[in-house]
C-alpha cells in the first residue's frame, strides 16, 4: 500500500461513519483488525452500509485490508477479509478526534448511560467500559457525585440507542447497577423561564375556570 496517499489529517475523518469505524479499530481489544460484521456490531451500524463505507475508506487510504484476528466474537466460518488502521491513518485519526472532542456537550437525541461506582463493583465498571466496543463510540464520559457516585457515558449520532443498550447489557452482566436516559430537549435558560411562566399562567387560568365551575354548581 502506498502510504503517501494517506491524508495528513487536515481534511479526512470528516464523516461520522468514518470516525465511528476509526474509533472501533483504534480502541479494539481483539487485535488490530476487525471484520465488517465486527465493525457493524461495534458501531451499531447496518452491516451492508458499513462495508460500503469501509471499502471506500480502503480506497482513500484510511484503512488497509488485513487478515482477521484469530478467534473473534462470531461463531461459524471465519471471514477471510478484515480492516486495519495503517500507522499514518491512525495518527491522523487521533489528531482529528482530539480536534473535534467536545466533552460534556449535551445534544438532543443523546443517550446517557449511568453506571453506579460503588464498592465492590468499581473494578467491574472500569473493566467493562475499558473492554467494550460500544464504549469506544461514546462522545464523552463524566463522573457525577450525589446520593450515588455514577460514571456517565454519552452516545450520540446514528446507532446511539443500540450502543447504549449494548453497554448496559455488559454492565448488567457484571452485576453493576445501571440506568439510561435520553436527552429530549435543550434550550437557553431564558427561553425555559419564558416557557415556564407561560405554563404557570395557563395553569392558573385553568384553576380559576375550575373554581368558577365548582362555585356555579354549588
Amino acid at each position: 500500500m502506498n502510504t503517501a496517499n494517506i491524508p495528513d489529517g487536515s481534511t479526512n475523518w470528516n464523516r461520522e461513519i468514518e470516525r465511528a469505524i476509526g474509533r472501533a479499530l483504534l480502541y479494539s481489544t481483539d487485535g488490530e483488525s476487525l471484520t465488517a460484521a465486527e465493525l457493524a456490531a461495534a458501531t451499531g451500524r447496518d452491516p451492508s452500509n458499513l462495508k460500503k463505507a469501509a471499502d471506500a475508506m480502503v480506497e482513500a487510504g484510511l484503512l488497509t485490508p488485513a487478515t482477521p484476528s484469530p478467534g473473534g466474537r462470531n461463531r461459524g466460518r471465519r471471514p477471510r477479509f478484515a480492516y486495519a488502521l495503517p500507522a499514518p491513518a491512525r495518527a491522523s485519526l487521533e489528531r482529528s478526534l482530539a480536534q473535534t472532542a467536545d466533552p460534556g456537550r449535551l445534544e438532543p437525541g443523546q443517550q446517557l448511560v449511568f453506571a453506579e461506582l460503588a464498592a465492590p463493583r468499581i473494578e467491574e465498571v472500569l473493566q467493562v467500559i475499558g473492554e467494550s466496543q460500544a464504549a469506544s463510540q461514546a462522545a464523552w464520559s463524566a463522573v457525577c457525585d450525589g446520593d450515588r457516585q455514577e460514571y456517565v457515558v454519552a452516545f450520540g449520532g446514528d446507532g446511539s440507542a443500540e450502543l447504549a443498550v449494548d453497554l448496559m447489557a455488559a454492565l448488567s452482566a457484571a452485576e453493576v447497577r445501571v440506568r439510561r436516559t435520553s436527552v429530549s430537549q435543550i434550550r437557553p435558560m431564558a427561553e425555559t423561564i419564558r416557557q415556564v411562566r407561560r405554563a404557570a399562567r395557563a395553569a392558573e387560568r385553568a384553576r380559576l375556570r375550575r373554581r368558577t365551575r365548582q362555585a356555579g354548581a354549588a
